[in-house]
């Protein structure tokens, strides 16, 4: 490592401590201890080191994994083997929700789910699933809509009751989407940050520090309603340009990832209220 490239690091690091700082509150908050934190620190080293190596084409050996990520090489062999990642549930009822709402098959109108007839494997709900992956199965997808009490039966058919994705005390759809949305988040800032772009990734936040505690119901109800309609202009201007969605790209070269992330918080003081 030049001397550059060592400054630079312990400049990043810098920044990185108040990224942490949230999480291992929150690992604090829910009993995991920092052993067990260093142990998927050490895995996703591994996994993250590999993924970058072999963009860069570089052969995959303990050495080389050990050398890139300064995980020993003994911990490399151990986690070496360790499962590929794979797409979290939250992500698999994301896309297929937004399939059902968007795409001209399932919907009446962009944004207007169809009601679904259910029959098997055979069924259109069975195809909208495919239309995701065909490696899903209709039926768990469907326990799994049925349990967040997503859809409903109606006669022989599936009508589909949310409009939006919100999982409410389901710890694994929820962590689910937070790692997702971290993901997302982080790329976009380093794409600002580090590379020479005409157009920069999306990165906006709204801040206000003292507000009345009695409008924090009004303001909560106000940010679901208006996250949700930029959402539905979201997916109604970007399927026009999604190859799964728009027959009309059967020629296009596809696979680009496109995110809009939107979020809001907000936090009673438990410190004495400002004045």
């Amino acid at each position: 490592m030049t001397k550059q490239e060592d400054k630079n690091s312990k400049s990043i690091i810098g920044y990185i401590k108040p990224m942490l700082f949230p999480l291992i509150r929150f690992c604090l908050r829910r009993g995991v201890k920092l052993q067990e934190f260093l142990e998927i620190s050490k895995e996703l080293f591994i996994e993250a080191g590999k993924e970058e190596l072999s963009n860069a084409e570089v052969e995959l050996s303990t050495n080389r994994i050990s050398m890139f990520t300064g995980v020993h090489r003994r911990d490399v062999e151990r986690f070496k083997s360790g499962d590929p990642k794979k797409k979290t549930t939250a992500d698999v009822l994301t896309r297929i929700l937004g399939q059902w709402k968007n795409d001209k098959r399932f919907c009446l109108k962009a944004g207007v789910a169809k009601d679904l007839v259910f029959s098997g494997k055979e069924g259109e709900f069975a195809e909208l699933v495919y239309s995701v992956s065909k490696e899903l199965s209709p039926y768990t997808v469907l326990a799994e809509l049925e349990r967040l009490q997503y859809v409903q039966h109606v006669e022989e058919k599936l009508v589909l009751k949310v409009q939006e994705f919100t999982p409410k005390k389901d710890l694994e759809l929820s962590l689910g989407l937070v790692g997702e949305d971290i993901s997302d988040l982080v790329a976009a800032v380093e794409t600002n940050t580090f590379e020479e772009v005409d157009i920069p990734s999306l990165h906006l936040s709204t801040r206000y520090d003292n507000v009345c505690e009695e409008f924090i119901p009004e303001i909560r109800e106000w940010m679901m309603k208006e996250g949700a309609a930029i959402h539905e202009r979201a997916r109604n201007f970007l399927s026009k340009y999604d190859k799964d969605l728009n027959p009309k790209l059967v020629n296009k070269k596809a696979g680009c990832k496109i995110v809009l992330g939107t979020f809001g918080h907000t936090e009673i003081s438990n410190k004495e209220l400002k004045k």
